[in-house]
């Protein structure tokens, strides 16, 4: 039967509707999602070592190629200066028209724009000073920064999330701590940069870098590590999920 005018523009009309929904628009609930990556340059972590360069990129093209409309990722670095450092990058989405082009469109933009982000994030370099140390906490300070700014807010660690600082040296201090001194150092540093639970139900995803060969170091250790972290963002407001970077 042959479609009459008012059919095909009722056609059209639910086409575009469903691509504006699928790109996070025409939803009055829908708020933007701030995708905050912590990528640990430090040499001591490896996580941008021949090895592991490829699982970076791979993780942060899945996070971009699910960005809706609004949707922003900010690569943030660790190192020992993570304090007062600005983005590597910020990655947003293109702007899609809620046509049959958006598909064509999104793939011209992973393959160009994505890339060469992804590219810049894999290459930067850091001086020597910056690189000296590894100082974790302050990347929550910038987390709840975007928060307050009203964005929807998750957050990813590409890092093997060993603080080492002159104030705290977890390789220094772990070995000697029992279970009740971890978990009240941990508690502590939460308040500190997380008061009032700031990351309550904020997403956290822990990606650790690694080798088929292992780690030098005592494995009680990496597991005190996760224990210490699972107990600061428990009194954050939230839980975490640790994974291998290569999974």
């Amino acid at each position: 039967m042959k479609k009459t005018v008012k059919q095909e523009y009722k056609i059209k009309k639910a086409i575009i509707m469903a691509l504006l929904v699928i790109n996070g628009c025409g939803n009055g609930n829908w708020t933007p999602t701030s995708h905050i990556v912590f990528v640990d340059y430090t040499s001591s972590c490896k996580a941008l070592d021949d090895f592991n360069r490829e699982n970076v990129k791979k993780r942060i093209l899945d996070i971009a190629k699910k960005l809706k409309n609004e949707d922003q990722i900010f690569v943030y670095p660790i190192h020992a200066n993570t304090q007062s450092a600005s983005p590597v990058v910020i990655i947003k989405p293109p702007k899609l028209k809620g046509d049959l082009m958006d598909k064509k469109r999104f793939q011209i933009w992973v393959k160009d724009t994505l890339s060469s982000a992804i590219d810049e994030v894999i290459n930067y370099s850091f001086s020597p000073d910056a690189l000296a140390g590894t100082n974790v906490f302050p990347a929550m300070r910038k987390a709840n920064r975007i928060i307050k700014n009203g964005m929807n807010v998750k957050l990813y660690f590409i890092s093997d999330m060993v603080h080492e600082l002159s104030d705290l040296s977890f390789k220094e201090a772990f070995p000697t701590m029992n279970v009740s001194e971890m978990n009240s150092l941990a508690a502590d540093k939460a308040n500190l940069y997380c008061p009032n639970q700031s990351l309550k139900d904020v997403v956290v995803n822990i990606y650790i870098p690694g080798r088929p060969d292992g780690l030098r170091e005592d494995p009680t250790f990496h597991h005190s590590v996760n224990c210490f972290w699972e107990e600061f963002f428990s009194h954050a407001g939230t839980s975490i999920n640790i994974w291998d970077l290569q999974s």
